[in-house]
């Protein structure tokens, strides 16, 4: 039923490791009204502890959809799943396609999250940061390096990947939709009847 998707705690969580463009995502996605206003030289100071990001798209005459991010710091990678809900949380995982060196740890920390028993269910958006950057990899290059078919070959979950830069209103497009596939339905407005 329509009432099932109403969950007012559902929350996505967006972690990757230190420096991968997990801010800059985020204020990418708020200002999705404004395409283009963060570009990748606006600053940014590294995440200590976890900020809550409130992601909210308005398309004319319709009511605005909003979900709730939860980027937690790459420092704080062991303790990611400490902060996770069975069937409460949805993973947004950044990689920093420009810093092959950091690929190795991105892998650990992916797998470690895909076996953690409370996100046996939850979807895994894995997105690609910094593609403009002159030492980026390409997709097909950063899939082989994480051998990212094995893991989804043993992993329960729904894994998408994309790539992602703010330069591109095409690249933040995509990410958006995914992320407001786990909404919050504003309380007048369940299940179609105003209260």
């Amino acid at each position: 039923s329509k009432w099932k998707t109403v969950d007012l705690s559902k929350m996505i969580i967006c972690v990757g490791t230190g420096g991968c463009g997990k801010t800059l995502l985020l204020k990418a996605l708020s200002a999705n009204g404004d395409p283009g206003s963060v570009s990748k030289h606006v600053a940014t100071v590294p995440t200590t502890g976890s900020n809550i990001v409130k992601i909210q798209r308005t398309k004319p005459g319709e009511i605005p959809e909003t979900v709730t991010a939860r980027e937690i710091g790459g420092s704080m990678a062991p303790i990611w799943k400490s902060m996770v809900e069975p069937g409460k949380t949805q993973v947004l995982y950044c990689v920093d396609s420009s810093a092959p060196e950091r690929i190795g740890s991105a892998t650990i920390n992916l797998i470690e999250l895909l076996h953690h028993p409370a996100l046996q269910t939850a979807p895994f958006l894995i997105v690609f940061t910094k593609i403009d950057m002159k030492s980026a990899r390409t997709l097909n290059e950063l899939k082989s390096l994480m051998r990212m078919e094995d893991i989804i070959q043993h992993s329960s979950q729904e894994i998408t990947m994309m790539e992602f830069t703010t330069e591109d209103k095409e690249k933040i497009e995509p990410v958006l939709d995914w992320c407001m596939k786990f909404k919050v339905m504003p309380y007048g407005h369940m299940n179609g009847n105003m209260y």
